[in-house]
C-alpha cells in the first residue's frame, strides 16, 4: 500500500496517534466514510497516552519526549541519566595531582567539525584549569577547549579564522559546587550556558 503512495509523498511510514477536526478548505470529512481505503487499525475516537509531558516532567534541564503509551526523556544535554534525568551519570575524580585523559579518534569515525554539542558536570576548586580539549586532524589547527579561567567558565575556539572566546562571568565555579556547563556550536555561532543561568550566545562579526 504505502509503495503506491505518489512519489511527492516521501514518508512511507504509517502515521501513530490522533487526528480531530480535519478541515479542508472549510469541509469537514468524515475520514471512514470517504475513505476509498484504509490500512492497519484506524478507528473513531481518541484516547490520549495516560501520561504527558508536562514542564517539570523531566529533571535538570531533560527534553520530554511525548511517546504514545507515556513519555521518555532525552538526558544528553543535561550531564544526569536515568528515565527522569536525576540520576547521577558516569563519572571520574581526578585526585590531588591531577590528570590528564586523552582520547583519539579512529579516522573512519571521527565526528564533522561543522557543529559540537556537549554536555558536562564537574566539581572543583581550581580557579584555572582545562577541563575539555578537542583538537582536529594535524595541520588544520582548529580547537575547541572549555576551560576555567579565574573561576569562570569560557570557552575558546577556533575554525579556520580567529580566535572566537565566549564565557559565563557572572558567576564562580571554583566554588567545590557541581555545576553543569552546555555549550552548542555551529561554524562560528555559539551559546553557551551554565547551570541554570541565561544563555550566552556569540556570534562573530
Amino acid at each position: 500500500m504505502y509503495r503506491d503512495l505518489p512519489k511527492l509523498v516521501h514518508s512511507r511510514e504509517c502515521f501513530q496517534g490522533c487526528l480531530a477536526t480535519v478541515d479542508l478548505n472549510g469541509r469537514l470529512p468524515d475520514l471512514l466514510a470517504d475513505a476509498l481505503a484504509t490500512v492497519g487499525q484506524v478507528e473513531r475516537g481518541c484516547e490520549g497516552p495516560s501520561t504527558t509531558c508536562q514542564e517539570d516532567s523531566c529533571s535538570n534541564q531533560g527534553v520530554c519526549l511525548q511517546q504514545w503509551e507515556g513519555f521518555t526523556c532525552d538526558c544528553s544535554m543535561t550531564s544526569y541519566a536515568g528515565p527522569l534525568c536525576n540520576d547521577a551519570g558516569t563519572t571520574y575524580i581526578f585526585g590531588r595531582d591531577g590528570g590528564l585523559v586523552m582520547y583519539t579518534w579512529p579516522p573512519n569515525e571521527r565526528p564533522s567539525t561543522r557543529a559540537d554539542r556537549l554536555a558536562l558536570g564537574f566539581s572543583t576548586q581550581q580557579k584555572h584549569a582545562v577541563l575539555l580539549r578537542v583538537d582536529s586532524a594535524s595541520g588544520l589547527g582548529d580547537y575547541l577547549q572549555l576551560q576555567i579561567d579565574k573561576g569562570n567558565i569560557r570557552v575558546v575556539f577556533n575554525v579556520g579564522t580567529d580566535d572566537i572566546n565566549i564565557e559565563e562571568s557572572s558567576k564562580f565555579v571554583n566554588d567545590g559546587k557541581y555545576h553543569v556547563v552546555r555549550f552548542t556550536r555551529s561554524g562560528g555561532n555559539a551559546a553557551l550556558q551554565l547551570d541554570d543561568l541565561p544563555v550566552i550566545e556569540r556570534y562573530p562579526s
